[in-house]
């Protein structure tokens, strides 16, 4: 017998290391200026958008960044999947495309707000390696209203793109939202929930980036490639290292994931 966990997903392996060649990957989200047909749009030509993605690419790079995400965050305020426009993953593609070609790194996508169809359908134009969702199963009220996960329909959409190696980077306990709806059960639940689906990674926020609710233990990067509780671990301020950055201490950390690899955490 042994006290090992057991798998509860598909997914084998470890998705950051194969992914980074890191078990402890830092990721720079390049936050796109407001895309053609977003309410902030003031009609500059597309060519200042793209220079300037691939200059915010390049400082994160140059800067030591593992890796890049591509995420539309000057389209404030987000719509809900079903309202988003083609504009928005047609600029994002070539935005993503770019950023591969000139970096050879690798490059997620983010096609707020929650919308992992339109961002699976760049990541396959664009050769990128992974894709982030901030609500994969359950739902909750985000500030776009109610949002659900769309694991079932976004898992058949890959499958029908035939791009099962675009990864899947899903958030649990998503920042910027009201959880009443899953308020009976643990982070721990909603977390196998994501393991249960065939996310790839799992990535803890907080309310917002760099901050988590009062009383509740935050989640912090173990040695193992999971996540466990960081309070205990103090190397991290002590060494002066940015918040966020993975500490790289040996202490014993309480892991909350099921398998090793999976965990990324948010920094501001």
């Amino acid at each position: 017998m042994t006290d090992a966990p057991q798998p509860i997903s598909a997914n084998p392996g470890d998705a950051i290391t194969a992914l980074f060649k890191t078990a402890k990957a830092v990721i720079g989200v390049v936050h796109l200026a407001p895309l053609p047909g977003a309410p902030r749009y003031d009609g500059e030509g597309v060519d200042a958008i793209y220079d300037r993605a691939l200059a915010d690419a390049r400082a994160y790079l140059d800067g030591g960044c593992d890796a890049v995400m591509v995420e539309n965050h000057g389209d404030i305020p987000f719509a809900k999947p079903d309202a988003i426009g083609p504009e928005v993953p047609a600029h994002m593609a070539v935005i993503a495309d770019r950023i591969h070609t000139r970096f050879g790194k690798p490059v997620g996508v983010n096609v707020l707000a929650n919308a992992p169809i339109p961002a699976l359908a760049v990541a396959s134009a664009a050769s990128a390696g992974f894709i982030r969702v901030n609500q994969w199963a359950n739902a909750y009220v985000a500030n776009e209203g109610l949002l659900d996960g769309d694991a079932a329909a976004a898992m058949r959409y890959r499958a029908q793109l035939r791009a099962k190696g675009i990864r899947i980077f899903a958030d649990a306990h998503v920042k910027h939202g009201a959880h009443a709806i899953t308020g009976d059960r643990a982070v721990e639940e909603l977390v196998r929930d994501l393991v249960f689906f065939d996310v790839d990674a799992i990535i803890a926020t907080g309310h917002r980036p760099a901050d988590w609710p009062p009383g509740r233990p935050r989640l912090h990067p173990t040695n193992q490639g999971g996540i466990g509780p960081a309070d205990a671990c103090g190397e991290r301020r002590e060494r002066g290292q940015r918040r966020g950055h993975p500490c790289d201490c040996r202490r014993g950390h309480r892991r909350i994931f099921p398998q090793a690899g999976r965990g990324l955490v948010e920094s501001g």
